[in-house]
């Protein structure tokens, strides 16, 4: 049965959706869903980027600033290889 557009089950479909949207939905919500998620994807390449523009300009948080990516990274390390672990398993 089709599912209600609101917004908390659109924002969940955009992370449970796999390849394109099927064919009962109108082309229009494909169309906004493509745009939605490209535009997401970009605005957060670009909040990176200009977070590390800035934090290089910062001369006195760029010791704090490398300690948070490194330990950043562990973690993103540490949760990927548990979530792979944990679905490999399965």
């Amino acid at each position: 049965e089709p599912q209600s557009m609101r917004w908390p089950n659109f924002l969940t479909s955009l992370h449970m959706s796999h390849g394109y949207p099927s064919d009962t939905m109108s082309e229009k919500m494909m169309t906004v869903r493509a745009v939605f998620v490209d535009a997401m994807a970009i605005l957060m390449c670009f909040w990176a980027v200009s977070g590390i523009a800035m934090w290089l300009q910062l001369k006195q948080l760029r010791r704090l600033g490398l300690m948070v990516a490194i330990a950043s990274l562990l973690a993103t390390a540490f949760v990927w290889s548990a979530m792979y672990q944990f679905f490999a398993g399965q």
